[in-house]
């Protein structure tokens, strides 16, 4: 169902607001350029056997491209994979991805692992990696019942 998928686009479109938004550490941390990165450029499909390489070899950058461009598609499965490559990498700004994804996708609602994910990746984080942990943050509260009118996920699994 569409509005199944929204939701996921809509956490990220506010996940690449709230970095770009954000402007006080000056310095560009690895995990927020990778954030910003995804939102800020285009690749067309010519491009897509090079990014997915770059990205298998761990290039983060090159990560959250292809995520996006699965995204972009409508390739739900293939989102969902490479959302799970960068996870299984321990790449904080994926595994939010990955965890707001399966927090809201319809009848294969994940909660409890999406809280994990979340939980996990901010420990993966450092104090000047505000941007993110802003994110994760906003996000936990919404998964675990944290915003006042918001049905939380934790315990409708």
């Amino acid at each position: 169902m569409i509005v199944d998928r929204i939701g996921p686009l809509l956490c990220i479109l506010t996940c690449i607001f709230i970095v770009s938004c954000n402007s006080e550490d000056k310095r560009s941390t690895k995990i927020t350029s990778e954030i910003a990165g995804s939102a800020s450029e285009d690749f067309d499909k010519e491009n897509l056997g090079a990014m997915e390489w770059a990205a298998a070899k761990g290039d983060r950058h090159a990560q959250a491209l292809v995520e996006t461009y699965y995204l972009s598609i409508g390739d739900w499965s293939r989102y969902e994979e490479w959302l799970e490559r960068g996870a299984k990498k321990n790449d904080p700004a994926a595994m939010q991805r990955l965890a707001a994804y399966i927090s809201k996708s319809g009848g294969r609602q994940d909660c409890a692992r999406a809280a994990s994910l979340l939980h996990k990746a901010r420990e993966l984080t450092t104090e000047r990696d505000t941007a993110i942990r802003m994110v994760i943050d906003a996000d936990l509260k919404l998964i675990e019942g944290g915003v006042d009118g918001i049905p939380y996920c934790i315990n409708n699994r």
